[in-house]
């Protein structure tokens, strides 16, 4: 009886409709019908993916252009930064499978993101390759 007003009390705080979209989301990704919506897209990209820009920045204040300007340089440099707080270098043009925070590439870059783990034990958590996305 214990367990069962424990599931009651966090849906409760969880709010019911975002339980409700959970229940949906999971559902529509194990009928496949995610992966069906969101097709994959095969791309060949060559050369920077991040290039400079030419034309002065006007629509900003002052006080801001110097540190957008830097962080525009750091991404240009192939740095990026993951949870608006660490600057990690994945390169130019980015390496989208990489994990930045141990060092680790995705191993099979051809999966679906519906077939894919939240935690891979050698790579680490899902969130810290997509982050750079």
């Amino acid at each position: 009886m214990k367990r069962y007003f424990l599931y009651i009390n966090t849906i409760l705080k969880l709010g019911i409709p975002n339980v409700l979209y959970i229940a949906w989301y999971r559902f529509t990704i194990k009928i496949g019908l995610r992966k069906f919506l969101c097709k994959e897209e095969k791309t060949k990209f060559e050369g920077n993916f991040f290039n400079p820009i030419t034309t002065e920045i006007k629509d900003y204040p002052e006080e801001w252009k110097k540190k957008l300007i830097e962080e525009a340089d750091k991404i240009i440099e192939g740095n990026i930064c993951y949870y608006s707080f660490h600057w990690k270098n994945i390169g130019n043009p980015p390496d989208w499978f990489l994990n930045p925070f141990n060092g680790e590439r995705f191993p099979n870059v051809n999966l679906h993101w519906t077939n894919l783990s939240d935690f891979n034990p050698k790579v680490g958590d899902i969130k810290n390759i997509w982050e750079a996305s």
